[in-house]
Protein backbone atom coordinates (compact mmCIF):
# COMPACT_ATOMS: atom_id res chain seq x y z
CA UNK A 1 0.00 0.00 0.00
CA UNK A 2 0.98 3.36 -1.31
CA UNK A 3 1.07 6.66 1.05
CA UNK A 4 1.75 9.88 -0.67
CA UNK A 5 2.98 12.66 1.76
CA UNK A 6 3.40 16.69 -0.07
CA UNK A 7 5.61 18.19 2.50
CA UNK A 8 6.32 21.82 1.27
CA UNK A 9 8.18 21.16 -2.30
CA UNK A 10 8.98 17.27 -1.56
CA UNK A 11 6.67 14.96 -2.24
CA UNK A 12 7.03 11.76 -0.87
CA UNK A 13 5.67 7.98 -2.02
CA UNK A 14 6.60 4.90 0.13
CA UNK A 15 6.00 1.27 -0.79
CA UNK A 16 6.20 -2.08 1.18
CA UNK A 17 9.72 -3.34 1.61
CA UNK A 18 11.44 0.08 2.70
CA UNK A 19 11.30 1.63 -0.77
CA UNK A 20 11.07 5.45 -0.79
CA UNK A 21 10.33 7.45 -4.33
CA UNK A 22 10.36 11.43 -3.40
CA UNK A 23 10.32 13.94 -5.95
CA UNK A 24 12.00 17.17 -4.29
CA UNK A 25 11.51 20.99 -6.08
CA UNK A 26 14.08 23.61 -4.90
CA UNK A 27 13.67 27.12 -5.53
CA UNK A 28 16.40 29.35 -7.37
CA UNK A 29 17.78 30.66 -4.62
CA UNK A 30 18.91 27.30 -3.88
CA UNK A 31 20.24 26.69 -7.58
CA UNK A 32 21.89 30.33 -7.36
CA UNK A 33 23.51 29.80 -4.06
CA UNK A 34 24.88 25.92 -6.09
CA UNK A 35 26.97 27.84 -8.66
CA UNK A 36 28.24 30.00 -6.26
CA UNK A 37 29.91 27.08 -4.60
CA UNK A 38 30.62 25.68 -7.97
CA UNK A 39 32.48 28.53 -9.03
CA UNK A 40 34.51 28.32 -5.68
CA UNK A 41 34.88 24.39 -5.74
CA UNK A 42 36.03 25.38 -9.58
CA UNK A 43 38.57 28.50 -8.57
CA UNK A 44 40.46 26.39 -6.10
CA UNK A 45 41.81 23.91 -8.97
CA UNK A 46 42.54 25.87 -11.73
CA UNK A 47 44.75 29.03 -12.86
CA UNK A 48 44.47 32.13 -14.90
CA UNK A 49 47.24 34.55 -15.79
CA UNK A 50 47.63 37.33 -12.95
CA UNK A 51 45.61 35.70 -10.28
CA UNK A 52 46.50 33.03 -8.01
CA UNK A 53 44.61 30.11 -7.59
CA UNK A 54 41.41 30.62 -5.48
CA UNK A 55 41.16 34.46 -6.65
CA UNK A 56 40.17 34.57 -10.07
CA UNK A 57 36.86 36.52 -10.54
CA UNK A 58 33.90 34.61 -10.83
CA UNK A 59 33.05 36.30 -14.07
CA UNK A 60 36.59 34.86 -15.46
CA UNK A 61 35.84 31.15 -14.42
CA UNK A 62 32.35 31.50 -15.92
CA UNK A 63 34.24 32.36 -18.96
CA UNK A 64 36.78 30.26 -19.03
CA UNK A 65 35.77 26.98 -17.45
CA UNK A 66 32.26 27.17 -18.05
CA UNK A 67 31.48 23.55 -18.40
CA UNK A 68 33.66 22.43 -15.46
CA UNK A 69 31.35 24.90 -13.60
CA UNK A 70 28.51 23.31 -15.18
CA UNK A 71 29.10 19.92 -14.05
CA UNK A 72 30.28 20.64 -10.14
CA UNK A 73 26.98 23.09 -10.69
CA UNK A 74 24.67 20.18 -10.93
CA UNK A 75 26.49 18.32 -8.93
CA UNK A 76 26.29 20.34 -5.87
CA UNK A 77 22.43 21.34 -7.04
CA UNK A 78 22.24 17.46 -6.75
CA UNK A 79 23.99 17.87 -3.09
CA UNK A 80 21.72 20.67 -1.78
CA UNK A 81 18.42 18.89 -2.81
CA UNK A 82 19.68 15.82 -1.14
CA UNK A 83 20.01 17.67 2.27
CA UNK A 84 16.65 18.74 2.04
CA UNK A 85 15.12 15.47 1.16
CA UNK A 86 17.28 14.48 4.35
CA UNK A 87 15.71 17.25 6.35
CA UNK A 88 12.58 16.43 5.70
CA UNK A 89 13.05 12.06 5.68
CA UNK A 90 15.83 10.82 8.15
CA UNK A 91 16.06 7.79 6.49
CA UNK A 92 19.27 5.67 6.41
CA UNK A 93 19.72 4.72 2.13
CA UNK A 94 21.09 1.43 1.71
CA UNK A 95 24.43 0.86 -0.03
CA UNK A 96 23.83 1.44 -3.82
CA UNK A 97 20.33 1.95 -3.21
CA UNK A 98 20.01 5.28 -4.44
CA UNK A 99 18.67 6.11 -8.11
CA UNK A 100 18.54 9.78 -8.75
CA UNK A 101 17.12 11.60 -12.08
CA UNK A 102 17.80 15.58 -12.71
CA UNK A 103 14.49 16.52 -14.69
CA UNK A 104 14.91 19.92 -14.35
CA UNK A 105 17.64 22.75 -13.04
CA UNK A 106 17.81 26.37 -13.91
CA UNK A 107 19.04 29.70 -12.47
CA UNK A 108 15.55 31.29 -12.71
CA UNK A 109 13.39 27.84 -11.88
CA UNK A 110 14.80 26.05 -9.56
CA UNK A 111 15.54 22.41 -9.72
CA UNK A 112 13.38 19.20 -9.41
CA UNK A 113 14.97 15.90 -8.79
CA UNK A 114 13.61 12.35 -8.63
CA UNK A 115 15.00 10.23 -6.13
CA UNK A 116 13.86 5.99 -5.95
CA UNK A 117 15.51 5.01 -2.48
CA UNK A 118 16.12 1.45 -1.22
CA UNK A 119 16.65 2.29 2.61
CA UNK A 120 16.77 0.39 5.94
CA UNK A 121 14.61 -0.85 7.97
CA UNK A 122 13.17 1.31 11.47
CA UNK A 123 13.55 -1.50 14.29
CA UNK A 124 11.38 -0.98 16.86
CA UNK A 125 13.65 -0.51 20.58
CA UNK A 126 14.08 -4.03 21.59
CA UNK A 127 13.19 -4.52 25.62
CA UNK A 128 13.25 -7.80 27.89
CA UNK A 129 9.37 -8.19 28.24
CA UNK A 130 8.20 -10.95 27.17
CA UNK A 131 11.33 -12.58 26.06
CA UNK A 132 11.56 -15.49 28.50
CA UNK A 133 14.29 -18.48 28.37
CA UNK A 134 14.11 -21.80 29.98
CA UNK A 135 16.76 -22.58 32.68
CA UNK A 136 20.59 -22.85 31.75
CA UNK A 137 21.14 -25.79 34.20
CA UNK A 138 22.78 -29.14 32.12
CA UNK A 139 21.62 -32.53 33.08
CA UNK A 140 24.48 -34.25 34.96
CA UNK A 141 27.21 -36.37 33.44
CA UNK A 142 26.27 -40.07 33.01
CA UNK A 143 28.32 -43.00 33.80
CA UNK A 144 27.55 -44.47 29.98
CA UNK A 145 29.64 -40.31 28.58
CA UNK A 146 31.97 -40.47 31.22
CA UNK A 147 32.91 -43.67 29.68
CA UNK A 148 32.94 -43.16 26.21
CA UNK A 149 34.83 -40.38 26.48
CA UNK A 150 37.38 -41.97 28.81
CA UNK A 151 37.69 -44.76 26.08
CA UNK A 152 38.49 -41.94 23.44
CA UNK A 153 41.56 -40.26 25.60
CA UNK A 154 42.78 -43.85 26.02
CA UNK A 155 42.48 -44.25 21.81
CA UNK A 156 44.16 -41.12 21.48
CA UNK A 157 46.93 -41.74 23.99
CA UNK A 158 47.44 -45.33 23.15
CA UNK A 159 50.37 -47.00 20.92
CA UNK A 160 50.06 -47.41 17.28
CA UNK A 161 51.87 -49.87 14.70
CA UNK A 162 52.11 -49.34 10.94
CA UNK A 163 49.30 -51.18 9.02
CA UNK A 164 48.26 -51.48 5.26
CA UNK A 165 44.90 -50.11 4.98
CA UNK A 166 42.43 -48.30 6.49
CA UNK A 167 39.62 -49.74 8.76
CA UNK A 168 37.62 -48.70 11.76
CA UNK A 169 40.00 -48.63 14.44
CA UNK A 170 42.93 -46.69 11.99
CA UNK A 171 44.76 -43.33 12.22
CA UNK A 172 45.88 -41.24 9.44
CA UNK A 173 48.01 -38.62 8.45
CA UNK A 174 46.78 -37.20 5.46
CA UNK A 175 46.91 -33.65 3.65
CA UNK A 176 43.55 -31.92 2.02
CA UNK A 177 44.14 -29.41 -1.29
CA UNK A 178 41.33 -27.90 -2.70
CA UNK A 179 41.31 -28.52 -6.56
CA UNK A 180 39.49 -25.56 -7.65
CA UNK A 181 42.54 -23.13 -7.74
CA UNK A 182 45.39 -23.61 -9.94
CA UNK A 183 47.81 -24.29 -8.84
CA UNK A 184 46.16 -26.24 -6.37
CA UNK A 185 46.37 -25.31 -2.43
CA UNK A 186 47.06 -27.01 0.88
CA UNK A 187 44.17 -26.62 3.15
CA UNK A 188 45.34 -28.46 5.90
CA UNK A 189 47.61 -31.06 7.27
CA UNK A 190 46.99 -33.75 9.95
CA UNK A 191 49.28 -36.15 11.77
CA UNK A 192 47.93 -39.43 13.43
CA UNK A 193 44.08 -38.67 13.49
CA UNK A 194 41.82 -41.20 14.83
CA UNK A 195 38.91 -41.44 12.25
CA UNK A 196 36.24 -40.68 14.88
CA UNK A 197 37.77 -37.24 14.99
CA UNK A 198 37.10 -37.06 11.04
CA UNK A 199 33.96 -36.27 9.16
CA UNK A 200 31.58 -39.23 8.33
CA UNK A 201 32.01 -38.50 4.48
CA UNK A 202 35.60 -37.62 4.80
CA UNK A 203 35.80 -41.68 6.57
CA UNK A 204 33.46 -43.38 4.42
CA UNK A 205 36.17 -42.07 1.25
CA UNK A 206 39.07 -43.18 3.45
CA UNK A 207 38.16 -46.85 4.25
CA UNK A 208 40.58 -49.47 2.68
CA UNK A 209 42.31 -46.94 0.90
CA UNK A 210 46.46 -47.06 1.18
CA UNK A 211 49.69 -44.80 2.39
CA UNK A 212 50.32 -42.92 -0.66
CA UNK A 213 46.51 -43.20 -1.89
CA UNK A 214 45.02 -39.68 -3.58
CA UNK A 215 41.71 -39.12 -2.77
CA UNK A 216 39.36 -36.76 -5.31
CA UNK A 217 36.00 -36.10 -3.82
CA UNK A 218 33.49 -32.89 -2.56
CA UNK A 219 33.61 -31.67 0.73
CA UNK A 220 30.77 -32.93 2.47
CA UNK A 221 29.37 -35.56 0.47
CA UNK A 222 26.16 -35.91 2.65
CA UNK A 223 24.15 -33.37 4.42
CA UNK A 224 26.59 -31.37 7.10
CA UNK A 225 25.63 -28.91 10.02
CA UNK A 226 23.85 -25.40 9.74
CA UNK A 227 26.87 -23.90 10.80
CA UNK A 228 29.56 -25.55 8.46
CA UNK A 229 31.93 -22.95 7.68
CA UNK A 230 33.36 -24.45 3.97
CA UNK A 231 30.68 -24.68 1.47
CA UNK A 232 29.03 -28.19 1.16
CA UNK A 233 30.71 -29.73 -2.65
CA UNK A 234 33.89 -27.86 -3.07
CA UNK A 235 36.23 -30.37 -4.41
CA UNK A 236 38.98 -31.21 -2.96
CA UNK A 237 41.87 -34.00 -2.87
CA UNK A 238 43.06 -35.61 0.37
CA UNK A 239 46.61 -37.30 0.30
CA UNK A 240 46.41 -40.45 2.95
CA UNK A 241 50.50 -39.99 3.62
CA UNK A 242 50.21 -42.92 6.34
CA UNK A 243 48.01 -45.57 7.90
CA UNK A 244 48.54 -46.58 11.56
CA UNK A 245 46.32 -49.10 13.95
CA UNK A 246 45.55 -47.91 17.08
CA UNK A 247 46.15 -49.72 20.09
CA UNK A 248 43.68 -48.87 22.74
CA UNK A 249 45.75 -47.42 26.21
CA UNK A 250 44.43 -49.02 29.41
CA UNK A 251 42.29 -46.66 31.58
CA UNK A 252 44.34 -46.39 34.87
CA UNK A 253 46.94 -44.31 36.43
CA UNK A 254 49.49 -44.15 33.97
CA UNK A 255 47.29 -42.72 31.14
CA UNK A 256 46.24 -40.23 33.50
CA UNK A 257 49.93 -39.11 33.72
CA UNK A 258 50.31 -38.93 30.27
CA UNK A 259 47.61 -36.16 29.74
CA UNK A 260 48.97 -34.41 33.27
CA UNK A 261 45.93 -35.61 35.16
CA UNK A 262 48.52 -37.44 38.08
CA UNK A 263 45.67 -39.96 39.10
CA UNK A 264 42.86 -41.46 37.41
CA UNK A 265 40.45 -39.72 39.64
CA UNK A 266 41.63 -36.81 39.19
CA UNK A 267 41.43 -37.66 35.23
CA UNK A 268 37.72 -38.80 35.69
CA UNK A 269 36.90 -34.93 37.60
CA UNK A 270 38.34 -33.47 34.35
CA UNK A 271 36.62 -35.58 31.60
CA UNK A 272 33.44 -34.56 34.05
CA UNK A 273 34.22 -30.79 33.77
CA UNK A 274 34.46 -31.45 29.76
CA UNK A 275 31.33 -33.55 29.43
CA UNK A 276 29.56 -30.24 31.51
CA UNK A 277 31.46 -27.94 29.23
CA UNK A 278 29.86 -29.95 26.50
CA UNK A 279 26.50 -29.73 27.59
CA UNK A 280 26.40 -26.09 28.31
CA UNK A 281 27.57 -25.15 25.13
CA UNK A 282 24.36 -27.34 23.73
CA UNK A 283 22.33 -25.78 26.05
CA UNK A 284 23.58 -22.23 25.41
CA UNK A 285 23.33 -23.03 21.58
CA UNK A 286 19.45 -24.40 21.73
CA UNK A 287 19.13 -20.99 24.11
CA UNK A 288 20.41 -19.21 21.29
CA UNK A 289 17.82 -20.77 18.77
CA UNK A 290 14.62 -20.43 21.48
CA UNK A 291 15.38 -16.52 21.58
CA UNK A 292 16.12 -16.56 17.88
CA UNK A 293 12.65 -17.66 17.09
CA UNK A 294 11.13 -15.57 20.00
CA UNK A 295 12.53 -12.43 18.56
CA UNK A 296 11.23 -12.80 14.81
CA UNK A 297 8.15 -13.70 16.26
CA UNK A 298 7.05 -10.50 18.79
CA UNK A 299 9.28 -7.87 16.92
CA UNK A 300 7.87 -7.14 13.37
CA UNK A 301 9.01 -4.80 11.06
CA UNK A 302 9.38 -4.34 7.08
CA UNK A 303 12.94 -5.66 5.40
CA UNK A 304 14.22 -4.24 2.44
CA UNK A 305 12.41 -6.08 -0.69
CA UNK A 306 15.91 -5.12 -2.30
CA UNK A 307 17.69 -7.35 0.17
CA UNK A 308 15.92 -10.45 0.20
CA UNK A 309 15.67 -10.19 -3.58
CA UNK A 310 19.30 -9.99 -4.02
CA UNK A 311 19.86 -12.88 -1.53
CA UNK A 312 17.23 -14.81 -3.23
CA UNK A 313 19.16 -14.35 -6.49
CA UNK A 314 22.19 -16.03 -5.15
CA UNK A 315 19.88 -18.98 -3.98
CA UNK A 316 19.75 -21.86 -6.47
CA UNK A 317 16.40 -23.50 -7.52
CA UNK A 318 14.90 -26.63 -4.98
CA UNK A 319 15.69 -29.69 -7.00
CA UNK A 320 13.37 -32.16 -8.26
CA UNK A 321 11.87 -33.68 -4.68
CA UNK A 322 13.55 -31.36 -2.83
CA UNK A 323 11.55 -31.19 0.59
CA UNK A 324 11.80 -27.36 0.85
CA UNK A 325 10.19 -25.05 -1.92
CA UNK A 326 10.92 -21.59 -3.08
CA UNK A 327 8.51 -19.99 -1.01
CA UNK A 328 9.65 -21.43 2.04
CA UNK A 329 13.26 -20.77 0.79
CA UNK A 330 12.01 -16.33 0.55
CA UNK A 331 10.63 -16.79 3.88
CA UNK A 332 13.88 -18.26 5.49
CA UNK A 333 15.91 -15.69 3.67
CA UNK A 334 13.45 -12.74 4.69
CA UNK A 335 13.86 -14.01 8.67
CA UNK A 336 17.64 -14.30 7.91
CA UNK A 337 17.88 -10.64 6.93
CA UNK A 338 15.26 -9.56 9.60
CA UNK A 339 17.64 -11.22 12.18
CA UNK A 340 20.61 -9.48 10.92
CA UNK A 341 19.06 -5.75 11.16
CA UNK A 342 17.71 -6.96 14.39
CA UNK A 343 21.05 -7.86 15.79
CA UNK A 344 22.13 -4.67 14.40
CA UNK A 345 20.07 -2.58 16.67
CA UNK A 346 20.62 -4.97 19.56
CA UNK A 347 24.57 -4.13 19.70
CA UNK A 348 23.65 -0.78 19.22
CA UNK A 349 21.79 -0.54 22.18
CA UNK A 350 24.12 -2.76 24.18
CA UNK A 351 27.31 -0.09 23.42
CA UNK A 352 28.89 -3.43 21.57
CA UNK A 353 30.67 -4.14 18.17
CA UNK A 354 31.80 -7.07 16.45
CA UNK A 355 35.40 -7.47 16.27
CA UNK A 356 38.51 -9.83 14.37
CA UNK A 357 38.45 -11.60 17.05
CA UNK A 358 34.89 -12.57 17.27
CA UNK A 359 35.04 -13.95 14.16
CA UNK A 360 38.33 -15.51 13.90
CA UNK A 361 36.77 -17.76 17.07
CA UNK A 362 33.74 -18.17 15.17
CA UNK A 363 36.24 -19.81 12.04
CA UNK A 364 37.69 -21.74 14.71
CA UNK A 365 34.30 -23.14 16.11
CA UNK A 366 32.59 -23.76 12.25
CA UNK A 367 35.96 -25.09 10.66
CA UNK A 368 37.71 -28.68 11.52
CA UNK A 369 39.84 -28.14 14.11
CA UNK A 370 42.85 -29.63 11.99
CA UNK A 371 42.16 -26.43 9.90
CA UNK A 372 44.86 -23.87 9.38
CA UNK A 373 42.27 -20.91 10.74
CA UNK A 374 44.30 -18.30 9.93
CA UNK A 375 44.68 -18.95 6.47
CA UNK A 376 40.85 -20.03 5.96
CA UNK A 377 40.11 -16.96 7.62
CA UNK A 378 41.91 -14.66 5.66
CA UNK A 379 40.23 -16.51 2.39
CA UNK A 380 37.20 -16.00 3.66
CA UNK A 381 37.99 -11.98 3.86
CA UNK A 382 39.03 -11.86 0.58
CA UNK A 383 35.81 -13.26 -0.75
CA UNK A 384 32.93 -10.67 -0.45
CA UNK A 385 29.76 -12.60 0.00
CA UNK A 386 31.38 -15.12 2.19
CA UNK A 387 32.58 -12.60 4.91
CA UNK A 388 29.72 -11.09 4.09
CA UNK A 389 27.80 -14.37 5.45
CA UNK A 390 30.46 -15.00 8.10
CA UNK A 391 30.43 -11.53 9.84
CA UNK A 392 26.65 -11.14 9.78
CA UNK A 393 26.72 -14.97 11.27
CA UNK A 394 29.15 -13.30 14.19
CA UNK A 395 27.24 -10.24 14.78
CA UNK A 396 23.76 -12.77 15.24
CA UNK A 397 25.55 -14.72 17.70
CA UNK A 398 27.05 -11.89 19.05
CA UNK A 399 23.82 -9.84 20.00
CA UNK A 400 21.57 -12.89 21.43
CA UNK A 401 24.72 -13.75 23.31
CA UNK A 402 24.44 -10.45 25.03
CA UNK A 403 20.62 -10.18 25.18
CA UNK A 404 20.52 -13.66 26.83
CA UNK A 405 23.49 -12.48 29.77
CA UNK A 406 20.51 -9.57 30.60
CA UNK A 407 17.31 -12.19 30.60
CA UNK A 408 19.60 -14.30 32.71
CA UNK A 409 20.79 -11.71 35.35
CA UNK A 410 17.36 -10.03 35.02
CA UNK A 411 15.90 -13.24 36.04
CA UNK A 412 18.44 -13.37 38.84
CA UNK A 413 17.80 -10.61 40.09
CA UNK A 414 14.14 -11.32 40.56
CA UNK A 415 14.65 -14.80 41.99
Amino acid sequence: MEQAVAEGQIKVTRSPGCHLEAIVHVGPEVTQAAQKRAIREVSKEVSVPGFRKGRVPDALVLEHFASAVDREWRKQVNLMTWETLMRSEPIRPLRNGIHARMKSCSLQTGAEIEYKIDHEPAVPEIGLEGLHLPPAAPEPVTDEERADLLKQIGRWMGQTEPADEVVADSAVSLKLFWTDQEPQQQFAARENTPLEQLPPWMVTALMGRRAGDQVELAWGDTPVDDDQLIPQGRPCRLSLEKVEKLLDHPIDDALAQKVGAGTLEVLRERVDQRIVLQKRGALHKQRRHQLRDLLLKQVQFEVPASVVETTMASVEEPPAGATQTKDEIRTEVTDGVRLAYLAEALLRQFGQTVTYQDVLAKVQEMSPPWADHQKLLRDLLTDEQANARLTSTVMVEKALDCLIARLDAAAGDSA
